[in-house]
């Protein structure tokens, strides 16, 4: 996986931090599911909203204060590489298409939270 921190300099939209992070060196014979994990129980989270702007989906909730968002690029071809977990929402790759992995990689952002309204996450996040 390649992370790169994304500069939150927008004056309207602030986040606590927010990272881009690429799935590098995939075996595509092999290839099952692409996902993230969290230390922490996610489905004790409360969903605040889907995220989606073209060619990304994903989802923002509210923990202890916090709100955080996932998303993942899709190709604009396909519809069916990025699913959710069935209780925590969390985005995952279930197909990998080569010729479209430029398109392929997980945001998330998190932020105090301040409303469900608030858009900074999905600033960062789309």
């Amino acid at each position: 996986m390649k992370i790169t921190q994304i500069q939150a300099r927008d004056k309207k939209y602030q986040v606590d931090g927010a990272f881009y992070i690429k799935p590098a060196k995939v075996n595509y014979r092999k290839f099952f599911t692409l996902e993230l994990c969290a230390d922490f129980d996610i489905d004790a989270s409360r969903w605040i909203d889907v995220l989606s702007d073209e060619n990304v989906w994903g989802n923002t909730w509210e923990l202890n204060g916090l709100q955080f968002g996932i998303t993942a690029g899709e190709s604009p071809e396909f519809e069916d590489e990025v699913v959710a977990r069935k209780y925590s929402r969390i985005p995952l790759y279930y197909d990998w298409h080569t010729e479209f992995e430029d398109y392929y990689g997980f945001s998330l952002a998190w932020k105090k939270y301040e409303s469900d309204s608030d858009l900074s996450i999905d600033f960062y996040t789309t």
